[in-house]
This record gives C-alpha cells, structure tokens and sequence, in this order.
C-alpha cells in the first residue's frame, strides 16, 4: 500500500470526506463539495485533501504568519 492510501484509511477512519488532488497543486480532480468515503475510490490517488465542510473540520493556511496577526 502507498503512503497515500496508508494516508487515505487513517482519515477515513475518522468520518472524513476526501477527494482526489491534482499532484503539484491543491486543485481538486473533481470538486471540493463531492467527495469519496471508500478508500478503493482512491487507489489510483497521487495526492488527497479533505473535504472540509463534509468532514466537519477546518483548516487555516497561513502563508504570511507577520501579515495574519
């Protein structure tokens, strides 16, 4: 199993949605308000998110940490 999907069965096991990435962006293959529950969904995944509404979290990209506060 790949480091991703090893990835990919941890956050399932929490109740996460996730989707697939378009590998060297954070773009979604598909959309952000879709999502995949089973992990065979993603076995030919190179890169994951979250679907954070769907999965009930949420997540803060600070790029400028000085500029945030």
């Amino acid at each position: 199993m790949t480091a991703i999907l090893d990835a990919a069965r941890e956050y399932l096991s929490y109740g996460w949605t996730l989707c697939k990435i378009l590998p060297g962006t954070k773009e979604p293959l598909g959309s952000w308000t879709g999502g995949i529950t089973d992990l065979a969904a993603l076995h030919d995944a190179q890169a994951i998110g979250v679907v954070l509404e769907k999965s009930g979290i949420v997540c803060l990209d600070i790029d400028d940490l000085r500029e945030a506060n």
